[in-house]
């Protein structure tokens, strides 16, 4: 099972596809905050709290842009096809998982100017992990086998070259290059 986090995983090279995963994922958190209202955010009354909850999306799509785009022009043979693996690409994610838990927070200590927020930082990081955790994993896993699909069934596809047999000549005499390489049978 746990096998499959040594696999090699191809790394995503377009800055396009990375701001627009970044987009959508602080998108979705800024509409999940607003239509769930989890951790006690449906008791926060605050004026703008619309806006202020899509402010967490902005945060996440800040950091998530950040972490999946500037990390990789940075440290490029980290993040190279040669090093790359499902496992890494998981704890890639994580640790974005774990940053946007760190800046969201950091974005609440902003919103409430020293009141109390009913979430503490250990609280923040921990829920946020457990929340990140099965997603990312799945997520992962999900683009490996779609890929591990798609290039096996291009690779099927390629002709096989076999290789040419060993000349002979008219005496059953094998010929080859090199020292000695005569042999009359």
């Amino acid at each position: 099972m746990f096998t499959v986090f040594n696999q090699p995983f191809p790394v995503e090279d377009s800055f396009g596809r990375h701001f627009l995963r970044a987009a959508l994922i602080g998108l979705f958190i800024g509409l999940f905050l607003i239509a769930f209202q989890p951790f006690g955010l449906n008791d926060w009354t605050t004026p703008h709290k619309l806006w202020k909850l899509l402010g967490f999306g902005g945060v996440t799509f800040i950091v998530t842009a950040f972490n999946f785009i500037a990390w990789p022009r940075l440290l490029p043979d980290l993040f190279s096809d040669k090093r790359w693996t499902v496992g890494r690409e998981i704890l890639m994610a994580m640790l974005n998982v774990l940053l946007i838990a760190i800046a969201n927070r950091f974005y609440l200590e902003f919103l409430i100017a020293g009141g109390k927020s009913g979430i503490g930082w250990g609280g923040m990081l921990i829920a946020t992990f457990l929340i990140g955790i099965f997603p990312v994993t799945g997520a992962v896993l999900f683009s490996y086998i779609r890929q591990l699909k798609k290039y096996t069934a291009a690779a099927a596809e390629l002709p096989v070259h076999l290789p040419e047999p060993v000349r002979r000549n008219e005496t059953d005499t094998e010929i080859a290059d090199g020292p000695a390489a005569t042999i009359t049978l």
